[in-house]
């Protein structure tokens, strides 16, 4: 090996000659991972063979110098080309006096790209198919939830409701059976208070059917006296024999729980006049209506009476003399509106309070499973809560009564049913 050797003075002052084994070159050679398949040379600038991989090779110099490999090289076409599916790669060594070249078979290179690559399926394919398998598992442990509900689902179908699910799994799941829980709740709740409703108005009906044998019986026997009474010239027995049949007429309406508005009006008209006879005419009832043809509106029966009831048993003091009952019917907001006032002595407070709350309780009837028919409470105030339950039964806790009263002042009752058109 050759080398230049310039001083600082300048000009060329000699030539530097290294000496290498080829012991020692070969050495390198093993060292290099490129030539356990392939092989490695080095040639002057002249493109003469200088070491190889291969010993034997260096018995044939000309062999390597004329192959195309090393014509290539010396020509210049590239550090890097590919022939006879053969990579070459040159490097030049010794300040370009040298050119070092590498020939690695192209499926040996391709046979480590490949093994890399089946590594990297491999490890893809390890990697999907515990994925998939976390999420099998995972979906399993979400999908059970779903499938107990869908369990109770079918026994809802078949009508029972007092199942349950448990409120497990993810927390959207969860939160799906915490509603489907409350809905199966709400619905058991609604059918077992539709259940008790029905059967309610079934008694009160039973009752009704009980009670109408009786007045039947009542007003027949009234029809008697009353002729009699006429014929004896008892006129006041006669009207007031005459206005109670009436009464048990209209309270009797065949049956039915609902009447023309007219009806009840007559019917409170009627009740009030017998009162009259008995306390000497001290009761002044009017009667206004905004309009006639309220008078064919239809009502629930008997929820005009109990209030009067209730008004001249405790509205007035004995010695009142001027006792007013006001009755005004109106149509509001599409509901049948019934305004009853007096101008009695007015209920004290704390009293009209614990009236108010008997409204809202809705217990002053109850059903007696036992003996299939309504238990009524007793008490003041019961004829107002009694009417407030039954319209609630009939047209909804929506309707029913507002009562309003001020001591020495009087009180008034407001009662809201539906209209035929509602």
């Amino acid at each position: 090996m050759f080398k230049n050797l310039l001083l600082d003075g300048g000009g060329y002052q000699g030539t530097l000659i290294y000496s290498l084994s080829e012991e020692q070159i070969y050495e390198q050679y093993k060292k290099s991972k490129l030539l356990e398949e392939g092989y490695l040379y080095i040639i002057n600038g002249n493109g003469k063979l200088i070491s190889h991989s291969n010993e034997a090779m260096l018995l044939c110099p000309e062999e390597v110098e004329n192959q195309i490999y090393t014509q290539r090289v010396m020509e210049g076409t590239g550090n890097y080309f590919i022939e006879n599916r053969e990579v070459v790669m040159s490097q030049r060594l010794n300040d370009g006096n040298w050119i070092a070249v590498a020939v690695i078979p192209l499926d040996n290179m391709i046979g480590e790209v490949v093994g890399i690559y089946k590594r990297f399926i491999f490890v893809i394919a390890v990697i999907l198919i515990i994925s998939v398998s976390v999420s099998v598992l995972l979906s399993r442990e979400a999908i059970k939830p779903l499938e107990t509900m869908i369990a109770s689902m079918e026994r809802v179908e078949n009508g029972d409701f007092s199942v349950r699910v448990d409120e497990k799994g993810p927390s959207d799941i969860a939160r799906l059976i915490h509603h489907y829980n409350n809905m199966l709740e709400n619905t058991e709740r609604y059918i077992r208070e539709e259940y008790q409703i029905k059967r309610m108005k079934k008694a009160a009906e039973l009752d009704a059917l009980v009670a109408q044998i009786n007045p039947h019986f009542l007003y027949n026997t009234l029809e008697s006296i009353v002729w009699q009474a006429r014929a004896a010239g008892a006129y006041k027995i006669s009207d007031m024999a005459y206005s109670l049949g009436k009464m048990f007429n209209i309270m009797v309406n065949k049956g039915h729980s609902m009447l023309a508005v007219e009806k009840e009006l007559e019917h409170v008209k009627l009740y009030v006049h017998l009162q009259n006879n008995r306390y000497n005419d001290r009761f002044d009832l009017r009667i206004d209506l905004d309009d006639e043809e309220l008078l064919q509106y239809r009502t629930l029966k008997l929820i005009l009476q109990p209030i009067v009831e209730n008004i001249i048993l405790h509205g007035f003091t004995k010695e009142q003399e001027d006792c007013t009952i006001h009755i005004g019917v109106y149509l509001n907001r599409g509901m049948l509106v019934y305004d009853v006032e007096d101008n009695g002595i007015g209920i004290p407070k704390a009293e009209l309070e614990s009236i108010r709350a008997g409204l809202k309780e809705q217990n002053v009837m109850e059903y007696d499973e036992q003996n299939a028919k309504l238990r009524r409470n007793s008490g003041r105030g019961i004829g107002l809560q009694n009417v407030h339950q039954r319209i609630g039964l009939y047209y909804g806790n929506q309707y029913g009564l507002e009562i309003y009263s001020e001591e020495g002042e009087g009180t008034e009752v407001i009662i809201r049913i539906p209209t035929d058109e509602s």
